[in-house]
């Protein structure tokens, strides 16, 4: 039996005379697939800690440029396991950064950073914060050795994978993000030609759609058909044949843009987008892509539960069956993120089946709702907590369990009136968060008149409109309603329930249970000052106006809900 080690040693071997060629390596690791493993990491440090401190220094930096060429095989290798064959990646180019420093080996090192940043982009293992700030830290690092008129090819690359690791970043303002991601990409364009570097530049091309496909800034409908011509233009150098891989990718992507897509009709465009699910999924198999293949089983759903052509009946089941083969590769413990995702969207596929009898679909919907639950709490994904709830509130509504719905609703508006306008995601996190919120008041409102609630209902009203007039005026006006020493003690609170909200989000925290206390403790002083200065909003009763009318005086109220006018 072979050890890990002469495998790594037989690997390397390989590497050296096939000069990194994938057709003669990747036989090797197919055949030796279930060595790939952390014991592998481990074997793999332990021989290059030894075997290099015995050797000279010209052997020493031979040795560690097949390492990094074996890296750069073992992080594209598409069988075994993604997430194991990554960390090999990454233990590899640490190994070399070792060897080559910047001062004696600047070009060298440059690339060894380069790549390690690319691995860091799509690491499984870690925090996605984390990994794609160490992705930005890296290639940031190369571009100081890559200048643009001494290493113009390098210096394109890297401005790809940048504006790669830029448009899934999480850290700061995602606008600003995107913004970066879009001149990272369009600056490598204008050295990447379609003539001289055809499958760089229809990878650059990819990384720019994606880019305009997720842009905030702007006219969205434009974005995305300028995301659309990106993937076009990039399928028509990447054909199937020759680059599978880089070819499903792009079709996901233009599905996932016809999909969002605003001009043209909804039907034909959703009838687009589910053709190049399909396509992607020739290549994007369970045995070869399990999270690409998850992944896209996962955006075909989607797009066959908004789908027009069709029997409705028919397209919600293929939706369920798509997200459920999806849940088969993500599971809670690997991708807690994307299993949550996938459970909400397997909720309100459940929710709008037709097929079936109506309380059992109802209650896979609410089974799947509480689920999610689990992985977007309260203190760290605020939004998708919302969201979730709000859509348990219409299950339970759908099979007339009212004090259930009116219990979910009443949750999920605390939430939105504690929180406020300190959602840290940026602007459009918080535009979407009111949105969410509004649906709640709506929702409720319909709630409390389900139960016979009328005082209630209006004071959910009166909340509601009131909840936006206070974040109106916290937002423009804070300075002239507060006394300075007070504006000053709200704004140090706000800061702090900033701080302590990203270090929830962040996931790596040890003491999780403490700091969600100390946030709501720092959300309620917060509360308690402003409504101090500013006694509206979730502190409104009707008896307080009741109180102050006449006998003769009638309060006449409406509110527009999506059902009706109430």
């Amino acid at each position: 039996m072979v050890s890990r080690k002469d495998l790594l040693i037989e690997l390397l071997w390989a590497t050296y005379e096939a000069k990194g060629n994938p057709d003669i390596v990747y036989p090797l690791l197919q055949a030796e697939i279930n060595k790939l493993d952390d014991m592998f990491v481990e074997a793999l440090h332990i021989w290059a800690e030894v075997t290099l401190e015995e050797l000279e220094e010209e052997e020493k930096q031979s040795v560690a440029i097949d390492i990094g060429d074996f890296s750069n095989l073992i992080r594209d290798f598409p069988s075994g396991n993604r997430g194991i064959n990554l960390e090999i990646a990454i233990a590899g180019y640490e190994i070399v950064q070792t060897i080559f420093s910047r001062e004696k080996f600047s070009r060298t090192w440059a690339t060894v950073k380069n790549n390690l940043g690319l691995a860091y982009i799509y690491r499984i293992r870690g925090k996605k914060k984390e990994n794609i700030e160490v992705a930005i830290f890296a290639h940031k690092e190369a571009l100081e050795v890559y200048d643009c008129e001494a290493f113009p090819q390098d210096w394109a690359m890297t401005q790809a994978n940048l504006g790669l690791a830029y448009t899934n970043r999480i850290e700061g303002k995602k606008a600003e993000n995107l913004e970066i991601a879009i001149s990272a990409c369009q600056a490598a364009l204008e050295l990447r030609s379609l003539h001289s570097s055809p499958k760089s530049w229809a990878g650059t091309q990819n990384n720019l759609g994606n880019a305009y496909q997720k842009r905030i800034r702007g006219d969205q409908a434009h974005n995305i058909e300028l995301a659309i011509s990106a993937y076009q233009a990039a399928l028509e150098v990447l054909s199937c044949e020759a680059f599978p891989k880089e070819w499903a990718m792009t079709q996901n992507n233009l599905g996932l843009a016809y999909q969002n897509r605003i001009i043209g009709e909804k039907e034909d465009n959703i009838e687009v987008a589910i053709s190049a699910f399909k396509l992607a999924l020739k290549i994007y198999t369970q045995e070869a892509f399990p999270q690409e293949w998850a992944m896209t089983q996962g955006n075909l759903g989607n797009a066959y539960k908004d789908r027009i052509i069709g029997e409705k009946e028919d397209n919600i089941e293929v939706a369920i069956s798509a997200f459920k083969l999806a849940l088969k590769i993500y599971t809670q413990e690997a991708f807690p993120q994307e299993w949550a995702m996938t459970q909400g969207n397997l909720g309100n596929a459940y929710q709008n089946r037709i097929i079936g009898e109506k309380e059992k679909n109802i209650e896979a919907a609410v089974s799947a709702f509480k689920l999610i639950l689990k992985i977007y709490t309260r203190e760290a994904f605020p939004q998708d907590y919302v969201d979730t709830l709000f859509n348990l509130s219409l299950a339970y509504r759908n099979v007339d369990r009212f004090l259930d719905a009116y219990n979910t609703l009443q949750t999920a508006i605390e939430t939105v009136e504690s929180l406020r306008v300190e959602i840290v995601s940026g602007d459009q996190t918080k535009q979407k968060f009111a949105e969410e919120a509004s649906k709640s008041y709506w929702f409720m409102v319909l709630s409390c008149l389900d139960l016979d609630k009328f005082d209630e209902a209006f004071e959910y009203v009166e909340r509601s409109k009131n909840r936006n007039l206070v974040e109106q005026i916290l937002e423009c006006d804070r300075s002239t309603i507060f006394p300075p020493e007070v504006a000053k003690q709200l704004e140090q609170l706000c800061n702090k329930i900033a701080s302590v909200q990203q270090q929830i989000q962040s996931g790596t925290v040890e003491n999780y249970q403490e700091l969600a206390e100390y946030l709501q403790q720092l959300l309620q002083q917060r509360n308690d000052l402003q409504n101090r200065y500013l006694p509206v909003g979730s502190d409104f009763k009707l008896k307080q106006i009741q109180a102050s009318l006449d006998k003769k005086t009638a309060i006449i109220e409406w509110y527009i809900t999506p059902e009706e006018i109430v």
